[in-house]
């Protein structure tokens, strides 16, 4: 200290800002090396983080991959819609069994009456052939067992 002002001499000064920046020095180098351990630690992390994006990359390349030869498969394949779509026509066209036993029971009601009018018509032309003396009453006889509504 100078005697007059009692403030440290320059040289003093001088050897504590050098001591205070070796302690500086020092302590920045630790924070450099562990700023240095961790930016490693980071850049490891992030390496393996870029090996495993290129795995799933790759599998989804494999799935675009099946996923297009599904679809092209698919090309000639008949799709929902167009199936509601058909069987709702088939349901609108489609007979009852209840309508189908009344047609029937029409169809043979029908029939019956056709073969009566047949019948009426084999037994006409039989009196008349036999009233001819065509056919004897024999042959009458056998031509009534052969028709469907017996006399």
């Amino acid at each position: 200290m100078t005697p007059k002002t009692g403030q440290p001499i320059n040289s003093k000064v001088l050897a504590a800002v050098q001591s205070l920046s070796v302690s500086v020095d020092k302590r920045f180098a630790a924070a450099d090396s562990r700023s240095n351990e961790i930016m490693e630690a980071i850049h490891v992390f992030a390496e393996s983080i870029d090996r495993r994006f290129d795995a799933v990359d790759k599998r989804f390349d494999k799935l675009e991959g099946r996923l297009g030869k599904v679809e092209s498969g698919m090309s000639g394949m008949v799709t929902k819609d167009f199936l509601e779509t058909r069987l709702q026509k088939f349901q609108t066209t489609m007979v009852t069994k209840d309508y189908l036993d009344t047609k029937l029971a029409n169809l043979e009601g029908n029939l019956i009456v056709l073969t009566r009018k047949e019948d009426q018509k084999l037994h006409t032309l039989v009196d008349i052939l036999h009233d001819k003396n065509v056919i004897d009453d024999n042959d009458v006889r056998r031509v009534e067992r052969l028709e469907p509504f017996a006399r």
